[in-house]
């Protein structure tokens, strides 16, 4: 008996081990160390788009696979500050959730932004026109953009109808006062 005891409480204390800091709702901010030495303590942002995807912006080589989506595990990957959060998060009328909104501003600027690693100011892709008939724009192309982590984190949460959240490093924008929250 003392057995089962004891090993129902060393299963419940690592299970809440394990779940300490995960993100509970859309919205959450996840952080955790930069996996590149010695720069991890700068850091590494995304955001939860839905119940177990993470959206983040990685390093690389073109403008391809800048915009990533990953489990809650697969952020995991170097050691991780937990989540913050919001009192509330919300997203425009236009979208019928802020999943939705998410996913939508993720996916349109996917093919055409590239990763900035020394900049914290958002530079979205936008679509201008290419050509005109009679006046009037008939084609519009993308012109590029790029972000860092902390950029497209931030940035998300502007074009959703959220706060500024701030900050000059993901390590800043992730202590930011407006998320309130810890998640733990």
């Amino acid at each position: 008996m003392k057995k089962i005891l004891l090993t129902s409480i060393l299963l419940a204390q690592t299970s809440l081990l394990f779940a300490a800091g995960n993100p509970i709702a859309v919205g959450d901010v996840l952080g955790r160390d930069l996996a590149q030495k010695p720069l991890g303590a700068l850091g590494h942002l995304g955001l939860l788009a839905s119940s177990n995807n993470v959206v983040q912006v990685m390093d690389a080589t073109s403008y391809v696979n800048v915009i990533q989506n990953v489990t809650i595990s697969g952020f995991k990957v170097d050691t991780y500050w937990g989540a913050k959060a919001r009192v509330t998060f919300v997203w425009k009328n236009s979208y019928t959730s802020a999943t939705n909104q998410i996913n939508a501003l993720s996916n349109q600027q996917k093919p055409h932004v590239s990763y900035n690693v020394t900049s914290s100011t958002a530079n979205p892709a936008t679509q201008v026109c290419s050509s005109y008939t009679n006046g009037v724009c008939t084609a519009y192309t993308w012109k590029k953009g790029s972000f860092r982590c902390d950029a497209f984190v931030k940035w998300l949460y502007t074009q959703t109808g959220n706060v500024d959240l701030g900050g000059s490093l993901p390590k800043t924008t992730f202590n930011s006062a407006l998320l309130p929250i810890t998640r733990t």
